[in-house]
Parts: C-alpha cells; sequence; structure tokens
C-alpha cells in the first residue's frame, strides 16, 4: 500500500452503509481512500483509472453481485481481493458465497 493508505472500491447498498464501514476502518487506524461503484460499468471504470488494494462488496447489493464484481477485477487483469460483507450470516448466505466462489 501506497503511503499506509488503503485504496478501496466500496459497492454497497447506500451512501449510509458505506460510510459506517469507512467509519469502521477509521476507528480501527486504518486510513482509507475510498471509491464507490454501484453498477457494472462504474466498477469497471474504476478498476481501469483509479489504483486500488482492496474491493468491498455487499453481497446483499441490489445491483451488483459478488460474481460479477469478481469477474471484472479477474477481467481487469489486476491481483485485487474481493471481499464480500453480509448483513446475514446464515449457512444459506455463505453456502451461496461459497458457491460462487468465495473463500473464507
Amino acid at each position: 500500500m501506497a503511503d499506509d493508505v488503503l485504496r478501496l472500491l466500496v459497492i454497497e447498498k447506500s451512501l449510509e452503509d458505506a460510510e459506517y464501514l469507512l467509519s469502521t476502518l477509521r476507528n480501527a487506524g486504518i486510513a482509507a481512500r475510498p471509491s464507490s461503484a454501484q453498477d457494472i460499468d462504474e466498477v469497471q471504470a474504476a478498476l481501469e483509472r483509479k489504483p486500488l488494494d482492496i474491493v468491498l462488496i455487499n453481497s446483499e447489493h441490489p445491483e451488483l453481485g459478488v460474481d460479477a464484481v469478481a469477474d471484472a477485477v479477474t477481467r481487469s487483469g489486476k491481483d485485487l481481493p474481493v471481499i464480500a460483507v453480509a448483513d446475514d450470516y446464515s449457512p444459506d448466505k455463505i453456502l451461496s458465497l461459497k458457491n460462487a466462489g468465495a473463500i473464507d
């Protein structure tokens, strides 16, 4: 990470959810430089124009699936972790994310 700042792409359901996530990182002492995306075109544009360290996506995002975002990252040729943040940690949800390629 350049300058000890985490450059992340945040894909959340709402601005409030994104702010909560960023606040949690700041409270943990992690400096973050966020970008956001709400559809696959914005994801692809962010991957092309910005240096990123990590992608965080809410697994319940109404427009984007974890698998679509992971595919976009793979197609970009960048070696970035894609972390799915779930509101529901039920066994069914975890299994669904693992079937989409998630690793815990």
